[in-house]
């Protein structure tokens, strides 16, 4: 808990959770006040108490739909990263280089977020992990969401219909829901990491024009 209560995430992200309720019907507002949120506030490059934000998914989690975080990250996409994190992104001349610049990157989005490419025998993992936080109420709903992120990242590259051989989770089970989400990949459970494999006839690819990764502040909602 000592770890969680020091984390900060951008609030970017507990909107893209809020745009997708709302998107379905359900309250978002009310939940973003539940736990604390600033529903006032409409920047989403403001930081705000990683805590927080996971017991906002947690709770949206357990009361309208197990898969959530599954659902938004498919939803969203990667529209919710910030706007100097996609240009950093889009001027990496390959896949493997934006995967690398992410890695690096990545604090802007989350302050304790670890991410990472692991040598694969087909190609890489590219993986993500918050240490030590496993237990937390919302990790596996954030972690879901991560997924969808990275699947979306390298579509750019890799074209809309692309889908990664394997997708790994720390979560001990999943719904058959995901399977559906993503009918081409193999799901593993109690994994080490949250993790995508890309091959590596992927990671020379260049972005795609007409395929840019989006400026998204424009889209996000205001949670009022």
């Amino acid at each position: 808990m000592k770890n969680l209560n020091r984390a900060v995430i951008r609030l970017g992200h507990p909107l893209a959770f809020s745009r997708f309720l709302q998107h379905i019907g359900a309250p978002a507002a009310s939940y973003f006040r539940k736990q604390g949120l600033p529903a006032l506030c409409n920047d989403p490059n403001a930081l705000v108490p990683l805590h927080k934000a996971w017991q906002f998914f947690g709770d949206t989690t357990s009361r309208e739909d197990r898969m959530l975080g599954w659902h938004v990250g498919k939803y969203v996409g990667d529209h919710n990263l910030s706007a100097g994190l996609v240009k950093k992104l889009e001027g990496s001349p390959t896949l493997y280089r934006a995967l690398s610049a992410f890695t690096r990157l990545i604090k802007c989005e989350a302050s304790h977020l670890q991410l990472g490419i692991r040598e694969c025998p087909s190609g890489i993992r590219f993986f993500t992990h918050y240490p030590g936080m496993k237990e937390e109420t919302g990790y596996d709903a954030s972690q879901s969401y991560q997924l969808g992120i990275f699947i979306d990242l390298v579509r750019h590259y890799a074209g809309r219909d692309w889908s990664p051989e394997e997708i790994g989770v720390e979560a001990a089970t999943v719904s058959t829901v995901v399977r559906e989400l993503y009918p081409c990949s193999r799901i593993r459970v109690k994994q080490p990491f949250g993790y995508i494999t890309i091959p590596h006839s992927c990671l020379p690819l260049k972005l795609r024009r007409g395929h840019e990764l989006s400026d998204n502040d424009n889209r996000l909602i205001d949670p009022r």
